[in-house]
């Protein structure tokens, strides 16, 4: 499993993970807030200059594309999470 994050080059988390790749990410299920998932793990960085990862994030969320999240000149990156630990909640 992979997971892709799309963010701005000028970022703060950019900058983190340029200096140290290293990273965790936890998402809570708002229903029950016991269940989760953690994955740990490093990030790969790759230049996004078309959008791909925003738009499809954007479309999902009904917008025609992510073109206005952007402010002009901005330069996307995506950060491709290569998971060494998952872990889930016991609760279900």
């Amino acid at each position: 499993m992979l997971v892709h994050v799309s963010t701005l080059a000028g970022r703060q988390k950019y900058r983190n993970l340029r200096r140290d790749p290293r990273l965790a990410v936890t998402v809570f299920d708002p229903a029950q807030p016991l269940r989760y998932i953690e994955i740990r793990g490093t990030a790969e960085l790759h230049d996004d200059p078309d959008g791909e990862i925003r738009d499809r994030i954007a479309v999902k969320h009904g917008f025609p594309d992510g073109t206005a999240f952007d402010p002009p000149g901005a330069k996307r990156v995506i950060a491709t999470i290569i998971p060494t630990r998952i872990r889930t909640s016991s609760r279900d």
